[in-house]
């Protein structure tokens, strides 16, 4: 045993040092970010320039500091590798200099020698600074090295750019702009000669480098549309000198040029000898030229160069445009380069929030996951479901597939509102798909934490709600930020529904029609799936989500309460009670005999032999137990434990210390029995007998109603109280005769003489039993009498009597309700106390949560007279075939030492194999099943009639193309002829 729980502390070590360890990086990453950043700052404050100043700008760029970073770096980008897709960014990105780069960039004349430096060092000629990185929260552009020189007109620091080989000509900053775009807007706009001419020479050095014309910005607007824009006021000469510019441009130029008119894409020049290029490919798409497109995608071929910038420029914006034709267009030309498979990595996944959905082993991975990211949400939003269908068939990647709540997103959006009936039904259609397919994950939250089931349930979409509940980790207690389950939000039509399908028929063999009835509880299982490999660790808050929560809401529920009494949820909640069983026994047994010892020993200490030692000893004993069991309630319910019942437990120890130590006191021991008698009385009612249950819950809701009733007319009898003690107390006129027989006592209580007196003998007569005969009737006194008769014993008795009645009329007709109701309750209240229960002894001698051991269906065995049966999951048995079975992996609880075990072993009281399901549960789990038979066949029907329908209309289709076609060949011979 202390083996195990050295092992136990060893495994969270590892699992704590890591995040330990993670964090120290980061700590040190920040660290690292901020010296490095003030250290470049201060080196380029030097101002101009100076040969010192750069010798010791150029020593920074070996300074160990960096390659401590680089070190950083290279062990936070594999974390989460397996799990997450992490666009890729630059050194200067991770390690907070892109500021420096941009200060310099700012001001190129000012830093241009240090700017050169530091490109030249870091490779940073096509550096875009991220938003995040510049100094104001302004719109930003993302601009480059090119951009900026472009911008700043500065053409000797443009020139050496181009001349450095991984130098991009066309990069795009944020806004899709390049270089020459950028030009070409500023020579649209600027009116200066001096301006124009500097822009002119520099948009000819980039045709020079091979920058294209043919891509276009964010708004599909064109580079080459600017430089044909008509100049206002312009003079013959300027209109010569540009005009002559469009000639050189056009020159220098290889192939048609597009421009946009009139929201269409036309060319200037032959478009028969445009260069096709993935990005004339997306001008051309972004204009919605389809025909045009597949004319170009024909004359283009997708290879492993330019693979990358189809899938983010073609794929990407047809998805956008909604163009799902063209969409499959580029998916047919170039489905291998796109679609491309890596090598699995051969680590195993970490045990992350995503665990709990079906993963792929080994991890099936796309080569350019990256540029492929984003994609299956906007082919949702595209609303296709043919397109969807094709493309989830083509990525095997689960972690690019759930980067996003694919099914959340969807169905979020159908039902929003502003859509069309036509988009929102493709769309939900979308979402069918989606919960269909194994590889997306189904438990992903949106931003208030609704799951797909969530939102399903809430706009009573049963199709796609019923598709969901059939996968094997959907969990109905699966709580948003609003504390809302699935449950609150379905209705009890459709979780009777739902419960039914939960019946399935296992036949044994092929000659047994009925074999073995299967009740799914997948709905009910809080505990997320082991992967391979992993261990069962019991971390502290493992288990707050009880077993029986789900269970226990239905249980409050009005509409949803008469659920407990489907076949599914009244055999769990069996099964459950059983596992715990043994302690109710033990209860009954410590409480009956606590009584019973203590009650002799109390009639022996009151007599005149005086108390029996051995009695003595066993009421010691009792009383020791039963402050053991207060104990442990208390450790285990902690602020639940102060109610009623144990403040009474409490109470009744108390009077047994008292007893035991000062010796007779025969009111305080007759307090005790009783209070042990009526929690051996309410034991008796917890066992498995519905009969004892149905009786005690009749004795506990009549006297629960009796009580408010009396408390209802407890005024009016407090008045007649009154009323009795100020008429029969009076003294007759002739005096009061003096009291001195025996019978002083009796007349007293006759006579109302003192208030509790009157108390006593008024709540008797209320009951019907009064001496009418020692009672004064005289003058107005007989009135009083009269009005109290009429009103307590006639009216209010009989009134509380009937309400009793009636009320055990209800409890019969819903006995079993009641009785399943109960045990839910209990269940739901203990496993709430076990679940942080902190003592190591004590857990161990706790049964374990049931589906944390146990798979999450019940077997129920027609041939051995309905028994009722449940299995352990498969890395138990695969242990117990290896080794002895541990003691503690047993179904009930048990001694928390093995050596006691041996000798006193609790798991004889094990009754689950004994269990068997009711008459009336078999029956109506036969009717289920029956009734499930007739639906999937009457399913199969209408599948195949639907399968002949479209048979049929294919078979029309077909004779339709043929007629077109014969109908085109007649045409084409008449305009021959």
């Amino acid at each position: 045993m202390e083996d195990d729980i050295q092992a136990l502390e060893m495994d969270e070590l590892i699992a704590v040092e890591p995040k330990r360890r993670n964090a120290q990086i980061r700590m040190k990453r920040k660290d690292l970010q901020k010296s490095l950043k003030q250290l470049f700052e201060n080196a380029i404050s030097a101002v101009p320039a100076t040969k010192k100043s750069l010798d010791h700008f150029a020593q920074l760029m070996y300074d160990e500091r960096l390659d401590q970073m680089r070190e950083v770096i290279d062990t936070m980008k594999s974390w989460g590798q397996l799990t997450t897709i992490v666009e890729p960014k630059s050194f200067l990105y991770h390690a907070h200099l892109q500021p420096v780069l941009l200060t310099m960039l700012e001001d190129i004349v000012k830093y241009r020698d240090y700017l050169m430096l530091f490109i030249d060092q870091f490779d940073a000629q096509n550096e875009c600074i991220h938003p995040k990185h510049h100094p104001t929260k302004v719109v930003v552009e993302e601009n480059g090295p090119i951009h900026f020189a472009v911008q700043q007109l500065d053409t000797g620091f443009l020139t050496w750019l181009l001349k450095r080989s991984t130098t991009d000509v066309n990069l795009r900053n944020g806004c899709k702009k390049t270089a020459l775009h950028i030009l070409c807007e500023r020579y649209a706009q600027d009116t200066s000669s001096v301006t124009k001419e500097t822009v002119r020479a520099l948009i000819v050095q980039l045709l020079k480098a091979r920058a294209d014309f043919n891509i276009c910005c964010k708004g599909n607007k064109l580079p080459f549309t600017f430089l044909r824009q008509a100049q206002p006021n312009a003079s013959a000469a300027e209109m010569t000198a540009h005009n002559a510019f469009l000639e050189q441009c056009v020159q220098l130029t290889s192939g048609a040029i597009a421009i946009d008119s009139m929201s269409a894409v036309s060319f200037h020049g032959d478009e028969t000898t445009v260069r096709v290029t993935v990005e004339l490919l997306e001008i051309v798409l972004r204009h919605h030229d389809v025909e045009r497109f597949e004319k170009l995608l024909n004359q283009f071929k997708i290879t492993e160069e330019n693979v990358r910038k189809v899938i983010t420029l073609l794929l990407h914006a047809a998805c956008e445009e909604k163009l799902s034709r063209c969409f499959d267009r580029i998916v047919e030309h170039g489905e291998h380069e796109i679609f491309q498979l890596v090598e699995p990595d051969a680590r195993e996944l970490p045990n992350t929030s995503s665990s709990t959905e079906i993963t792929l082993e080994p991890c099936t991975q796309l080569e350019y996951r990256v540029e492929l990211k984003g994609l299956p949400m906007k082919v949702c939003e595209m609303a296709d479901p043919h397109t969807l269908q094709e493309l989830l068939v083509k990525i095997p990647d689960v972690v690019l597939l759930n980067i996003e709540p694919l099914l959340v997103l969807t169905i979020s959006k159908a039902m929003a509102p502003g859509h069309c009936s036509e988009y929102r039904n493709a769309l939900l259609a979308c979402a069918e798909i989606l919960a269909q397919q194994d590889t997306v994950h189904i438990n992903k939250r949106d931003y208030v934490g609704n799951t797909a089931l969530h939102l399903a349930l809430k706009h009573r979409l049963d199709s796609i709600s019923a598709i969901l509940l059939r996968k094997p980790h959907t969990f109905l207690g699966t709580r948003n930020r609003e504390n809302v389950t699935p449950l609150d939000y379905g209705t009890y039509a459709f979780w009777r529904s739902y419960l039914d399908q939960c019946v399935e028929e296992w036949p044994e063999d092929k000659w047994q029609k009925r074999g073995v009835l299967a009740l799914r509880l997948d709905g009910f299982n809080p505990t997320p799936p082991l992967q391979p490999g992993e261990q069962m660790r019991a971390h502290r808050a493992q288990h707050t989500v009880a077993d029986m929560a789900m269970l226990r809401k239905i249980e409050r529920s009005k509409e949803l309460q008469q659920l407990l009494l489907h076949p599914v949820l009244y055999t769990f909640i069996t099964v459950k009670w059983t596992r715990i069983c043994v302690w109710n026994y033990l209860n009954l047994v410590l409480t009956a005999s606590t009584m019973v010892f203590f009650g002799f020993h109390s009639l022996g200490a009151c007599s005149n032999d005086g108390p029996n030692v051995i009695l003595y000893v066993l009421s010691i004993l009792g009383a020791v137990s039963v402050a053991i069991r207060e104990l442990l309630q208390l450790i285990v319910l902690r602020f639940w434990y102060f109610s009623f019942g144990n403040a009474l437990d409490v109470a009744n120890l108390l009077g047994m210390m008292a007893v035991l130590c000062l010796g007779c006191n025969g009111l305080v021991s007759s307090f005790v029995v009783i209070s042990f008698a009526l929690q051996t009385t309410f034991l008796l009612g917890s066992l498995h007998w519905n009969s004892i249950t149905i009786i005690m819950y009749m004795f506990q809701t009549v006297s629960i109603n009796f009580l408010k009733s009396f408390l209802l007319f407890l005024p009016l009898i407090g008045a007649f109280i009154y009323s009795f003690h100020l008429s029969y107390n009076q003294p007759s006129e002739q005096g009061a005769p003096e009291c001195n027989g025996d019978d002083c006592a009796q007349k007293s209580f006759n006579n109302f003489r003192t208030i509790w007196n009157a108390t006593i003998k008024t709540l008797v007569m209320t009951t019907g039993e009064f001496d009418a005969a020692a009672i004064d009737f005289q003058s107005w006194k007989m009135l009083l009498f009269v009005l109290f008769l009429f009103i307590a014993p006639i009216v209010i008795l009989n009134l509380i009597n009937g309400l009793a009645v009636s009320d055990i009329a209800a409890i019969r007709q819903k006995s079993e309700l009641i009785s399943i109701s109960k045990k839910a309750m209990l269940l739901e209240q203990y496993e709430r106390g076990i679940a942080n229960v902190s003592v190591g002894w004590l857990q161990r001698c706790l049964p374990k949560p049931f589906f944390l051991q146990h798979k999450s269906h019940v077997l129920v065995k027609s041939k051995k007279h309905w028994n009722i049966e449940i299995r352990y999951k498969k890395k138990i048995l695969k242990e117990r075939k290896s080794k002895r079975p541990n003691v503690f992996d047993r179904l009930l609880a048990n001694l928390p030492w093995p050596n006691m075990a041996r000798y006193f072993n609790l798991d004889r009281f094990r009754l689950t194999h004994f269990m068997r399901l009711d008459q009336t549960m078999v029956d109506e789990v036969l009717a289920i099943v029956t009734n499930n038979r007739t639906n999937s066949s009457e399913l199969m029907k209408i599948q195949e009639e639907l399968r002949a329908v479209q048979s049929q209309l294919q078979y029309q289709t077909q004779l339709v193309q043929q007629q077109t076609q014969l109908l085109e060949q007649l045409r084409q011979r008449e305009h021959l002829t």
